[in-house]
């Protein structure tokens, strides 16, 4: 009973989604059990100066392995409360579908649908789809490196703007994950996403984040996250800077 309430916990937060670059790299599982598994973050935060402020976020994953297959599905909400109103700012739905070429898992095939909205970016819509190579260099228990290189259309809609973007990019990430020791972990991901027709127009993106077990089920979260768009949305800041808290739920 406790699992399946979980799952619609989690299933909760996939329907309210639809962020500037989501790396999503740090949500991945390593596949050594087949069948479905999961986890969610719930995080919260206030800030006090001129004005109370509240933030809500929550976060759900869902994954399924069998043989060479892998599925994730992932879903994001935050809330921020000013002066008593709610507003959802921030949201986003992320699908992958894996395919390992060999027994070992070195090489991947990829492909992947997202959907996001971002109020305090001005991203209305961003919708994209694409696929790729995926290349395990390092894969033990305690270290794993990849390096991916994906093809992906861009589809974006900004609250300040009537035009539509429509973009083929390119999305090339290397990623690194490494237990420490049996209660802490660390995961570094950095992202590279230039248009194929102006490589003038590209995002950069990089997250570091800290993980402590508390027990077999809970995961306190730390994380910094930064990301340099050299041609952003109008009235947007070419940097972005976003540090996090949080706990993860494992089931």
């Amino acid at each position: 009973m406790k699992r399946f309430l979980l799952v619609i916990l989690l299933f909760s937060f996939l329907q309210q989604g639809f962020c500037q670059i989501a790396n999503i790299e740090n949500k991945r599982k390593a596949e050594k059990e087949e069948g479905f598994s999961g986890n969610v973050n719930i995080d919260f935060s206030y800030v006090k100066n001129i004005e109370e402020i509240y933030q809500f976020g929550g976060t759900g994953r869902l994954y399924f392995f069998k043989n060479r297959h892998a599925f994730m599905l992932l879903g994001e909400s935050k809330i921020v409360q000013t002066d008593g109103e709610d507003l959802v700012n921030n949201n986003f739905q992320h699908f992958r579908y894996n395919y390992a070429l060999d027994t070992n898992r070195i090489f991947i095939l990829e492909a992947f649908e997202q959907v996001q909205q971002n109020r305090v970016q001005n991203i209305d819509l961003r919708a994209l789809a694409g696929s790729g190579i995926r290349f395990a260099m390092s894969s033990t228990d305690s270290l794993a490196l990849n390096l991916g290189i994906s093809g992906m259309y861009e589809y974006e809609i900004s609250t300040e703007s009537p035009e539509i973007e429509r973009n083929w990019r390119g999305s090339s990430y290397v990623s690194g994950d490494w237990q420490v020791s049996e209660n802490f972990g660390m995961n570094l991901i950095a992202y590279y996403q230039p248009v194929f027709i102006n490589f003038d127009d590209y995002r950069i993106s990089g997250e570091f984040a800290l993980r402590l077990k508390i027990n077999e089920k809970l995961r306190f979260i730390s994380s910094v996250n930064l990301v340099y768009d050299n041609n952003p949305l109008p009235n947007i800041p070419n940097n972005i800077i976003n540090i996090s808290n949080g706990l993860r739920y494992s089931f």
